[in-house]
């Protein structure tokens, strides 16, 4: 007859599958849901994204301490961090690192360190993703291609994203990027509260970058809060958004 294992064996067995499970989520990778359309036309809201958290480095559990890092992501890539002001977490583009200077006019970026980014419009962007917009007035809503050909050793060379046209009025605004932080813009310019708004985020703030949606769906249940199997979007899983 076969012998039973004995309890502290099975107490041990299940506290390492336990540990392995939160190694996981601790260092490696780690979910979220993105809540709101910030990040349109590249990121839809109930997109549920997978983050690398070892590309930035490896946190002491539960602190901001790194005990290796910070390697800071690239230009250009999508990047989960932590907010300064709550323990909520946000999702936007890095396009400023230690140093950077960033001239922006309202929604555009103009130029990085002194080169210029040029911009073209991508009509059929906005005819593919406008069922998807979650906002009533899409009017005046364009999509547009930044172009980031100075960029060294990084994908997309060409940023796709939203915004309303902007008055040739509007004052230019210099963000010099401090040591040690960052600076981040959501890809929907019109509607994203990023770092025109709330300023610089320390880099001990990072997660890391997004790697894959994991999954997507247009809603939710209403009473369990889980993606209705009548929405998902099928040909958004597993994919790679505009991000290097």
């Amino acid at each position: 007859m076969k012998q039973r294992p004995k309890l502290p064996i099975v107490c041990l067995q299940f506290l390492a599958l336990v540990f392995g499970l939160l190694s996981i989520r601790w260092f490696l990778f780690e979910p979220f849901t993105v809540p709101s359309g910030s990040m349109f036309p590249n990121l839809l809201v109930n997109d549920y994204i997978l983050v690398n958290k070892m590309k930035p480095g490896i946190k002491i559990p539960y602190t901001d301490r790194w005990l290796l890092g910070p390697y800071l992501p690239e230009r250009g890539q999508i990047v989960v961090f932590r907010s300064i002001r709550s323990d909520a977490y946000f999702v936007k583009r890095l396009m400023g690192l230690p140093g950077d200077i960033i001239k922006m006019k309202e929604h555009q970026i103009l130029e990085i360190n002194g080169q210029n980014v040029s911009t073209e419009a991508a009509p059929e962007v906005w005819q593919n993703i406008k069922k998807f917009f979650p906002y009533e007035d899409s009017k005046n809503v364009t999509a547009f291609y930044e172009n980031y050909e100075f960029f060294e050793n990084t994908k997309p060379k060409k940023i796709t994203l939203m915004y309303k046209p902007i008055s040739e009025e509007t004052k230019i605004t210099t963000y010099q990027v401090p040591k040690d932080q960052l600076f981040f813009v959501g890809d929907h310019r019109s509607s994203s509260s990023d770092g025109r708004v709330w300023g610089f985020i320390e880099t001990k703030h990072l997660v890391g970058p997004l790697s894959k949606i994991l999954f997507s769906c247009q809603s939710k249940n209403a009473s369990t809060q889980f993606c209705d199997p009548q929405t998902i979007r099928w040909d958004r899983i597993f994919t790679s958004p505009n991000s290097p």
